[in-house]
């Protein structure tokens, strides 16, 4: 039997007005469910990308039970958080692929440039005349120029596309990950407090995504 370390298993969950909040832009509005700007996909991602990467995601969407009740609402959620991450995961493999192009078109600039500026150092060490302080302002300076030509297209394939396939593992989390709809418990107390001659205050529950970790099966 293979040994497999204990994987821990993560847990985000929003709590919508609405299915179009998964993956569409809306203004600040305090009153609502969901009162931040951005998709609710995008918020999921940012907790995760925060919290521990190297566990089993679990997404849950809190909606109004009038909501939850309508019979294509459990394949609207999932048809909308899979069609938007595969939507992100084509436009972050284009990021990528660019990157990878401009890398490599540049790094031939970079060794010739890099090369040539050897060559020039090599050049004023021998000279006899020009020594002392001027020769060594023009060999740390072209020493540096050599260096930052060579670096610039080694960053760009390596360390420019670390955020970007970290953001790629992100979002195929989310999109493989099992989704649950579960009506809003907090939606019908606040309909009822909100109606007229009610006693209630009429406040809403203020939207929020949380992301709990815990220990999960191997």
């Amino acid at each position: 039997m293979a040994w497999r370390p204990l994987r821990r298993s993560c847990t985000l969950s929003v709590t919508l007005d609405s299915v179009e909040q998964l993956t569409n832009t809306s203004p600040f509005d305090p009153e609502r469910r969901w009162i931040y700007e951005d998709p609710a996909v995008d918020y999921m991602a940012n907790e995760l990308r925060a919290s521990r990467r190297w566990c089993d995601v679990r997404v849950m969407i809190l909606l109004p039970p009038d909501v939850v009740a309508r019979r294509d609402t459990v394949d609207q959620v999932r048809r909308s958080v899979s069609l938007y991450c595969k939507a992100t995961l084509r436009h972050l493999d284009n990021e990528i692929g660019g990157l990878k192009r401009q890398a490599f078109g540049t790094l031939w600039f970079g060794l010739v440039i890099l090369a040539a500026a050897m060559a020039l150092i090599t050049a004023i060490e021998r000279v006899a005349w020009l020594h002392g302080l001027p020769a060594t302002w023009l060999t740390e300076g072209l020493f540096i120029v050599a260096w930052v030509a060579a670096w610039f297209p080694i960053d760009m394939a390596f360390y420019s596309r670390w955020p970007l396939n970290t953001d790629r593992k992100l979002y195929r989390a989310i999109m493989d990950a099992p989704l649950s709809v579960i009506a809003d418990p907090y939606a019908s107390a606040n309909e009822l407090s909100q109606a007229p001659g009610s006693d209630g205050s009429g406040t809403s529950r203020s939207p929020a995504l949380s992301s709990s970790t815990h220990p999960g099966r191997p």
